[in-house]
């Protein structure tokens, strides 16, 4: 699931995938041509992709408005780490 986008990636919930550092994927833009990007980081259902070529801001726009509820995910993201960083300190 699709939780923020930005010209440079995205970052993704994805509890079923098994994707390590570095490995290139497809990412598929809401009916768009699909975009290369490499996995920065994953830890625990998540994963940080960065695109290989800048997206244009229009196709950011648009797929951030074809995926409902993506900003809420975003909060609801930012107050769960907000929450993990609280415990830690």
């Amino acid at each position: 699931m699709l939780v923020d986008i930005s010209i440079d990636g995205v970052l993704l919930q994805a509890p079923n995938m098994d994707l390590g550092d570095g490995e290139a994927v497809l990412v598929r833009l809401c009916g768009l041509a699909s975009a290369v990007a490499h996995v920065r980081w994953s830890a625990d259902g998540w994963l940080g992709l960065e695109f290989r070529r800048q997206l244009h801001p229009s196709v950011k726009d648009f797929t951030l408005h074809e995926y409902d509820g993506a900003e809420q995910l975003l909060g609801a993201l930012r107050d769960a780490q907000a929450g993990q960083d609280a415990k830690a300190a």
